[in-house]
């Protein structure tokens, strides 16, 4: 619970929370409610190099390929919106992924999205926008 500006708060484990924005103002209060999902606490982080997503902003593909060369099993991709909502989850293969991994976007709205990749071990995250 904060009046502050511009509130954060530090998630101790993974999990999804309830989140309560309130906005206060002379015609009277308005509450806005969203579940976020927090993932890669405790989780070591791959290099930004480890990873190339493109085209950056995109309208109709999202492309994604492995550069590194730990990846060693099974990984989950992930496409979040900006709410945290899984619009797509695959689990892929490192030799899938070092191939390359191309999903199709069209079907979703513009905006702001989230890919995340997470082995048992590592997470690796980078924004995604979609004309």
């Amino acid at each position: 619970n904060s009046s502050a500006y511009s509130p954060q708060h530090t998630y101790a484990s993974n999990g999804t929370y309830p989140v309560e924005l309130m906005l206060w103002s002379s015609c009277g209060i308005d509450t806005y409610s969203l579940n976020v999902l927090i993932q890669g606490i405790g989780l070591e982080e791959w290099s930004e190099e480890s990873f190339v997503l493109f085209p950056q902003p995109t309208s109709d593909v999202m492309n994604l390929q492995y550069t590194g060369t730990e990846l060693k099993s099974e990984v989950e991709v992930r496409l979040n919106d900006a709410q945290g909502r899984i619009v797509r989850s695959e689990a892929v293969t490192p030799s899938d992924l070092s191939s390359g991994l191309t999903w199709s976007i069209q079907d979703l709205s513009a905006g702001w999205y989230q890919v995340q990749v997470q082995s048992e071990t590592h997470f690796w995250q980078s924004p995604l926008i979609k004309q």
